[in-house]
């Protein structure tokens, strides 16, 4: 289902707790924060962002020139889509971003079944998306698949795009490849998501500057530019692996919390579950009365189900303590 839905927004007053959206909850990241201080709003960006991707690219061990920078993924996504000519293949179920962004630019949407008709798409010559960790149910790929599904594109004008944006969560890092545009928006793991910063590596020059071209001038500010400097500096590097280790405790306990209350959980690496209960938007707006928010995946296509991010323990026993008062008994079918 494609809508415009998104964990962290809705209509309603402020949630007393925010279990909805996927940022890390132990940030904004103070490193970062720190270089955003002293950053010149009376100036220009500088419009290459030339310091900036040499800052991404020394990080990522890859030319620079690969590095593209943009106002988050989301609008990475759209230019993508914009600037590629042929279909999109996407997974099911994922982010709605990327079959969004493809209708809005009259490219035609083919949903995958499985790996097999993702692979097939991407012979035929389309761009495929794919999440690692994947949005809403945070599963990796099968080993082995990111290299073979880079390579089928590869050898028959397709691309593969992987949405890495959850993949700071991890530990270690899934397997990416250097043959397929890699999508990072590091304002997930530093807990800032306000700042619409995010940027891609790509396989080639060419392809970077083709990418640049689509961008309107000055695509991100001088904060979002400095945010995606700071974010991999070794201090803020170090605090993302102290936190996503706490997080990743946090997660576990939150899944075993849910599942001795008869709860079906996904759970992957990255900071959230996704949690059958029976009936997402009736216990999504339950919760929302007692002043917690958590996403439900109707718009995912998953009606039973709602994506729950790991917070405090504090926070998570009382999202168990109100989950108990709503859905009393779990659900076993």
């Amino acid at each position: 289902m494609i809508g415009d839905t998104h964990g962290g927004t809705d209509l309603g007053p402020a949630p007393r707790l925010d279990f909805s959206t996927n940022a890390n909850p132990l940030g904004p990241d103070p490193h970062v924060m720190a270089a955003l201080r002293d950053v010149n709003v009376s100036a220009y960006p500088e419009p290459s962002y030339t310091a900036v991707r040499g800052r991404l690219g020394a990080f990522h061990e890859v030319d620079p020139a690969c590095v593209v920078v943009g106002a988050g993924a989301s609008e990475l996504i759209r230019r993508l889509v914009t600037w590629w000519s042929g279909p999109i293949v996407v997974t099911d179920p994922t982010f709605g971003e990327y079959a969004a962004a493809a209708f809005a630019v009259g490219r035609r949407v083919i949903t995958a079944g499985d790996d097999g008709d993702f692979l097939a798409a991407l012979g035929g010559g389309a761009l495929g998306f794919l999440c690692v960790p994947n949005n809403p149910d945070g599963r990796l790929p099968l080993e082995g698949f990111v290299e073979q599904a880079a390579g089928t594109a590869g050898a028959s004008g397709g691309l593969l795009v992987i949405d890495a944006a959850y993949a700071p969560f991890c530990s270690p890092w899934p397997v990416l490849s250097s043959s397929a545009v890699v999508l990072h928006a590091p304002n997930k793991v530093h807990g800032c998501t306000g700042l619409r910063a995010g940027y891609a590596v790509v396989p080639s020059r060419e392809m970077a500057i083709e990418l640049r071209r689509v961008a309107p001038s000055w695509v991100v500010g001088n904060h979002g530019a400095s945010f995606l400097a700071a974010s991999v500096t070794s201090q803020a590097q170090e605090w993302v692996n102290e936190t996503t280790g706490t997080l990743r405790t946090w997660r576990a306990d939150l899944a075993d919390g849910f599942r001795v209350r008869g709860f079906a959980v996904i759970e992957g690496p990255a900071n959230f579950l996704l949690v059958d209960v029976g009936h997402a938007d009736t216990v999504t707006e339950t919760l929302r009365a007692d002043g917690l928010r958590v996403r439900s995946c109707v718009s995912f296509g998953l009606p039973r189900h709602v994506r729950i991010a790991a917070l405090a323990p504090e926070a998570n026993t009382e999202l168990l303590a109100s989950v108990d008062r709503s859905v009393p008994g779990g659900v076993t079918s």
